[in-house]
């Protein structure tokens, strides 16, 4: 595993943070919804991925409506691999939720 790697749950406190990746060089899924991605903080699960104290990926599915986890977005820098980015977020993020076997992740 890369050295240097932190993945935590981001917080309404991460917003200018997360607002410079989001507008930084990135690969980007956003799902269309009334909700903007900034307006997500807050919800769980909202997880990011920082090497050297610095975003390299974002995950955010929260839940909506009950059992039914929508992936809004799930954005990853250029200079990272979107495939390991998934790979250490969705696993972390899923279990910090008390997901239920008849839940649906879309």
């Amino acid at each position: 595993m890369t050295t240097g790697i932190y993945i935590h749950p981001a917080y309404k406190s991460d917003h200018s943070a997360i607002e410079a990746f989001l507008n930084s060089k990135i690969q980007i899924h956003r799902h269309l919804d009334w909700r903007t991605t900034l307006g997500l903080l807050g919800s769980q699960p909202f997880w990011m991925l920082k090497q050297h104290d610095h975003i390299k990926a974002l995950l955010a599915f929260p839940v909506d409506p009950p059992e039914i986890y929508w992936v809004h977005l799930f954005a990853v820098a250029n200079t990272y691999s979107a495939e390991n980015a998934w790979d250490q977020l969705f696993p972390r993020a899923l279990e910090s939720q008390s997901f239920k076997p008849e839940a649906s992740i879309v």
